[in-house]
């Protein structure tokens, strides 16, 4: 009826949970130093809703959106500039690339998220 494409459980410090497709995704979370969580549920959310729109594998996905949380969380401010290495990605999916280095897999090594 309502045609889901994915759902997403964030757990603050802990991480998150994906699912799309049949399949699920977790991650740990990243630790910083937590000045304000105003916003951080949103970029989550955003980089969530790119990463499905660009077809990022829900690995991948699930990190950036950490990322990009973790990063708002850790300054003040609900809308804080990211550093270039978090916009990367992003910035490779308005250029029309896949926003994604090539062989990068969960766990491999890999600039920007």
């Amino acid at each position: 009826r309502w045609r889901l494409v994915a759902a997403a459980s964030t757990r603050g410090d802990r991480g998150s949970v994906l699912w799309s497709g049949g399949r699920w995704s977790e991650h740990p979370g990243v630790r910083v130093s937590v000045r304000d969580t105003v916003g951080a549920g949103d970029s989550f959310t955003a980089a969530l809703a790119l990463g499905l729109l660009a077809g990022w594998e829900l690995d991948w996905i699930n990190e950036c959106a950490n990322r990009v949380a973790a990063h708002v969380a850790s300054c003040a401010g609900a809308t804080p500039s990211l550093p270039a290495e978090l916009r990367a990605p992003y910035l490779a999916i308005k250029a029309g690339g896949p926003g994604r280095p090539e062989g990068a897999g969960p766990g491999a090594a890999r600039p920007g998220c």
